[in-house]
């Protein structure tokens, strides 16, 4: 098992490398953070303000229903436009594999195509996150903890490769779950090793900015200056782990599902550790524009 778990670590770590080779390929997760933010400000600022209002404060039960509306509408807001730059991205990847760098703009453009599935898929997770929260309000304690974490991980585990299914065979997101749960069930298990390797080096970022962070809060009772400027360092490292995390675990899927069926691996990436790992179905092409048998021809 450390045997698998090191070759999974191995193809995380050659995959890293070849993202860094396209650093542009950040500025998606960044401008999608973005986004994200302010539409939670504009649509609970409008909530906060509605609230205020003239005779709005003395009307709990509609203040309750209006924060739910609210509440929905921003999960799927903000599930869209992250599936959206998520697209985005494994697109302008594909291009910088293919020696043709795009643009952020025609990456967006390109990724237009899918619109109507990413607002099927928007619609279908803000059901599937709004079904647990009211699946948890029917516990209390640690067994609302316990339903929440487990019911959580069972999404997560059946979404996995449901994005690059939908980018790859245009299914919607009832298909792209089954598909991606026959998927793992049928290939995926032993390269688990590098997702675990990713998280691990993006902690190393994140841990560092939680505990400069501290660090910033304790040096803030001596010094506000170098308390200000440590809270800050540590925010940016805790937010580049973030983000770093975001970009090489997806493309790490969208690389082991590719060539799970039949594309060919990019250059860097260790033909040997992944036959090792996965077995694949007959080359067929792919995301890639590449054949298996082509590229070991």
């Amino acid at each position: 098992m450390f045997e698998n778990m090191k070759k999974g670590w191995a193809l995380a770590r050659a995959t890293r490398k070849l993202v860094f080779g396209d650093r542009g390929l950040f500025i998606y997760p960044v401008l999608a953070a973005i986004i994200s933010f302010i539409e939670f400000l504009a649509i609970f600022g409008s909530l906060v303000l509605s609230t205020f209002s003239v005779g709005a404060a003395a009307n709990g039960s509609a203040n309750t229903a209006a924060f739910i509306v609210a509440l929905v509408i921003y999960y799927f807001i903000v599930i869209f436009t992250s599936t959206y730059f998520l697209m985005a991205m494994m697109i302008a990847f594909k291009g910088y594999l293919k020696g043709n760098r795009i643009s952020i703009g025609e990456a967006m453009s390109q990724t237009a195509q899918y619109t109507k599935l990413i607002v099927q898929w928007a619609l279908f997770y803000t059901f599937v996150i709004m079904l647990i929260q009211i699946l948890e309000s029917r516990f209390r304690g640690i067994g609302r903890v316990l339903i929440g974490t487990i019911a959580s991980m069972v999404v997560a585990l059946a979404t996995f490769f449901a994005i690059q299914i939908i980018l790859d065979k245009r299914l919607g997101p009832v298909g792209a779950v089954k598909e991606s749960t026959k998927f793992i069930i049928a290939k995926f298990g032993k390269t688990f090793g590098g997702i675990v390797y990713s998280d691990l080096y993006a902690l190393g970022f994140i841990l560092g900015g939680i505990a400069a962070m501290a660090l910033g809060g304790f040096l803030s009772a001596f010094s506000i200056v170098a308390g200000v400027v440590v809270l800050v360092a540590g925010f940016v490292l805790l937010v580049a782990g973030i983000i770093i995390n975001f970009v090489l675990v997806n493309i790490y899927k969208l690389i082991l599902y590719e060539y799970s069926n039949g594309g060919a691996l990019p250059p860097g990436i260790d033909k040997n550790l992944v036959d090792g790992s996965i077995r694949k179905k007959a080359a067929s092409g792919g995301l890639f524009g590449n054949k298996v048998d082509d590229a070991q021809q």
